[in-house]
């Protein structure tokens, strides 16, 4: 990997991670959800992040899943 790639990642993930933080308070004072499901979702997107790094789209969400 170049490092034009590796800086083009590191950005996605900053904008990645600057959405999920929208999204998590959002979801805390709209729906008011509990620190422990909130934990559960970061979670899960720290794995995605380790695992794709990325920010979604069909074809890296088809080769996490399978």
């Amino acid at each position: 990997m170049q490092a034009t790639d590796r800086l083009i990642l590191n950005e996605q993930s900053q904008t990645v991670k600057t959405l999920f933080d929208q999204f998590t308070k959002e979801l805390k004072y709209l729906r008011n959800l509990s620190e422990r499901t909130i934990f559960s979702y970061r979670d899960a997107f720290e794995r995605w992040l380790k695992f794709v790094g990325a920010m979604p789209t069909e074809r890296n969400l088809s080769q996490f899943v399978l």
